[in-house]
């Protein structure tokens, strides 16, 4: 059978139709790949694991270097802290001291009971709002007790009460007042214990020495004395509640 002209240009050009897609296909084929599949995500830079001695707090005895609550970084970035003790020999000539023993151990959990540090004003009816105080901590004791202190804000009323004070925070029975707090009859755990810091015109209530109660609730600060011109007693007789600025 003898084909057209036309047809044969037809069939010639399916042909090179054919030929180009077989061609092609590789690369369609690479490119839909491309297109679908999902691109990795980087691996997370490791974090390398470090301590920062220069956030840690050193105290030394005779023979004993403390450093205590060491933060420390692991390589997911999880921060721990840690408490070293160094004990230290001395050369039986030359008093050169080397290290005899050390040790490392967790630190204890610190005991903050809600404080916040800032400015706390005074409510409206206490010297018409003028009463200012600052509060500052946590300074880091013994067993994960802290310190704190209270001082007279700037603009202050100059009968503001307390006008100074420190107070620590943790269980009653570390807290460096407790014979004293004992001897009184003091045992609510309501309050942190501390010793007002010097007198003020607001009466005898808050006079310097006496027994001060703290307990923070929110942004709610208030502050209780058990001592009366130097006596101690065992419930407070004068409280303020300050309220952070």
């Amino acid at each position: 059978m003898k084909l057209s002209r036309t047809t044969l240009n037809l069939w010639r050009k399916a042909a090179q139709l054919a030929i180009c897609a077989l061609a092609f296909a590789p690369l369609f084929a690479a490119t839909a790949f491309a297109q679908t599949a999902k691109t990795p995500e980087p691996a997370a830079t490791p974090t390398t694991p470090h301590a920062d001695f220069q956030y840690s707090t050193v105290t030394g005895t005779t023979n004993t270097v403390n450093v205590t609550r060491v933060p420390s970084v692991n390589a997911e970035g999880t921060i721990s802290y840690w408490d070293i003790s160094v004990v230290f020999d001395s050369d039986a000539t030359t008093g050169e001291p080397a290290v005899d023993s050390s040790t490392v151990k967790a630190s204890p959990k610190l005991y903050v009971n809600n404080f916040k540090q800032g400015t706390y004003i005074a409510p409206s009816t206490y010297f018409a709002g003028s009463g200012l105080i600052a509060l500052t901590g946590p300074g880091v004791t013994n067993g994960g007790a802290t310190e704190w202190s209270v001082a007279t804000a700037s603009g202050a009323n100059a009968c503001t009460a307390p006008g100074s004070a420190t107070f620590y925070v943790g269980p009653i029975a570390s807290n460096p007042l407790y014979s004293r707090l004992k001897a009184a009859g003091i045992t609510s755990t309501a309050y942190s214990y501390g010793l007002d810091g010097g007198d003020t015109c607001d009466g005898d209530w808050w006079l310097g020495g006496g027994i001060l109660g703290f307990a923070q609730t929110g942004n709610a600060l208030t502050i209780v004395s058990f001592s009366f011109a130097g006596t101690d007693y065992p419930t407070a007789g004068a409280t303020v509640t300050y309220t952070l600025k």
